[in-house]
């Protein structure tokens, strides 16, 4: 088989001593409430090997869970737009609370009081989301 990593990536990595092949699987559109056991079952069942990792993204796992939330119902207000200019931008894995609507969302999970100490405490950082 062919191993292909996603763009940018590479198929070949070393964690430590080991190396690993990665391969990246390209599904259907993942829609809310799909098992997704029975997604692994329809892409990955035919190539899988005895010692094979699947590893499946956090993203994949909440829309099958019916964990979403959508842009259009979350309000963007001045907290959250003021909040997010002083965010770190450095994160490579995505734009983070830097975006007002990501900002507001963490504003209207935590409270706002707690959600400024999070911006600002990074040891506390852990505790935010719970």
């Amino acid at each position: 088989m062919e191993f292909k990593a996603n763009e940018g990536k590479k198929v070949e990595i070393t964690v430590g001593d080991n190396i690993y092949l990665r391969h990246a699987i390209k599904t259907r559109f993942i829609n809310p409430n799909d098992n997704y056991i029975d997604i692994i079952r329809e892409y990955v069942s035919e190539i899988y090997e005895t010692g094979d990792i699947i590893s499946i993204s956090e993203k994949i796992i909440s829309i099958c869970q019916n964990r979403i939330i959508r842009r259009e119902t979350i309000k963007i207000g001045i907290w959250a737009k003021l909040l997010s200019k002083f965010a770190n931008q450095s994160n490579k894995g995505g734009y983070g609370v830097g975006m007002p609507i990501n900002m507001q969302y963490a504003i209207n999970k935590v409270r706002l009081g707690k959600g400024y100490v999070c911006k600002y405490n990074k040891s506390e950082l852990q505790n935010c989301w719970e």
